[in-house]
């Protein structure tokens, strides 16, 4: 009888939790968007790429499109000469003579980070206070900069921004996307609204001063990902992350499900070095587990059949009804997408416990504790 109340009442607090987190971002994203002020004055935009994402010249080319009056300054980086992006970067640049942007190309080893070792010459390059990273796969809105100053106070250490799968092309796709956007998205979301944010590495805004504050730009290699650092970096002054009202868009086209595996694994792995109690309560996200509760107890007898199929149904008409509201994709496959997606967090829960590697960009990482070979200069 013990197991029965315990079945029933893990299947109660799962069950509200998915209400809750869903009922936190319907309202988050019905809100208007906040614009931040414009007297913090100008910002200077990294944007790191290595290759060609899906989507490249649309991400990339809104770099000059954002409408922050004080003015943008747009660096472009790049490791290698030889990259593809970079003559789709250069002809952007052509472009827009009157942009103040400059493409970067050049390899600083100054972390075990790739891509903290691709953004320091950025970092180095840059004249304004304000300093934003944004990955090459993510769309920004005219009012991005507007969007990141509008969550800045006085005890915030750096502003970032979920980001949302977009145009799936395949099942792998909307597998993609069904990780992103009414999993992981919501969830953090739903935390960021109740004080509990932490940064996401596909957009990052810093104060120069309150990281030179924490120790300079090398504070940023403290972690295996910059995130995590970086929220870390935040705490550390007795500040906190915080996150965008709205997600940003992230095109994924088509993906093989060897991709979507690759990338769940790695970010797993790192969540669980990073942030170890997070991802201790990982494993229960989803509807995999409670709804394998509710069947138990209509299979002994305690709940109707019909009650356990109806529990099913709700949990997953309450994803597909946020994913309707918030404009992400939906299609006939997405509710599939979202039991294969469930079907998958214990074994990639487990898969990122017992492991350290991973692969990112052509490189291969580990989680161990990164080492720092060189300061930045200014």
């Amino acid at each position: 009888m013990t197991l029965v109340w315990l079945a029933a009442a893990l299947m109660t607090s799962h069950g509200l939790s998915h209400i809750v987190t869903i009922a936190i971002v319907w309202v988050r994203l019905a809100r208007p968007l906040k614009r931040g002020d414009e007297s913090a004055g100008p910002v200077t935009l990294i944007r790191p790429a290595r290759g060609l994402d899906q989507g490249f010249t649309q991400t990339m080319g809104a770099s000059f499109a954002l409408d922050w009056e004080p003015g943008t300054q747009i660096l472009f980086c790049v490791d290698d000469e030889d990259d593809p992006a970079v003559p789709e970067l250069r002809r952007l640049i052509d472009a827009h003579p009157d942009a103040d942007a400059r493409l970067l190309i050049g390899r600083d080893h100054v972390s075990a980070n790739p891509k903290l070792n691709n953004i320091v010459k950025g970092w180095n390059a840059a004249t304004t206070p304000w300093i934003i990273v944004a990955d090459s796969n993510v769309d920004l809105p005219r009012d991005f900069v507007a969007r990141q100053f509008a969550e800045w106070r006085s005890d915030t250490g750096v502003v970032s921004q979920t980001a949302v799968g977009m145009e799936p092309d395949g099942f792998a796709g909307e597998l993609e996307c069904a990780f992103l956007n009414a999993m992981q998205a919501r969830w953090l979301l739903a935390g960021d609204s109740i004080g509990l944010g932490f940064a996401l590495g596909k957009s990052l805004m810093f104060n120069r001063a309150l990281v030179d504050r924490a120790g300079g730009f090398a504070v940023l290699s403290n972690e295996a990902a910059e995130d995590i650092a970086a929220t870390k970096m935040a705490w550390s002054l007795g500040l906190r992350a915080r996150l965008a009202q709205k997600p940003l868009h992230h095109p994924v086209g088509r993906r093989r499900f060897a991709d979507v595996w690759q990338r769940q694994l790695r970010w797993a792995r790192l969540r669980r070095v990073g942030v170890p109690p997070a991802y201790a309560f990982e494993i229960f996200l989803g509807g995999l587990m409670p709804i394998a509760y509710a069947t138990a107890l209509a299979a002994a007898g305690y709940i109707p059949a019909p009650a356990a199929a109806a529990y099913a149904l709700i949990w997953y008409g309450l994803e597909v009804l946020l994913t309707w509201r918030a404009g992400w994709p939906l299609s006939w496959a997405t509710p599939f997408a979202f039991i294969a997606r469930d079907l998958l967090v214990i074994p990639l829960w487990l898969a990122g416990l017992l492991g350290k590697g991973f692969r990112w960009r052509g490189n291969e990482m580990s989680t161990d504790r990164p080492t720092r070979s060189a300061k930045p200069t200014r």
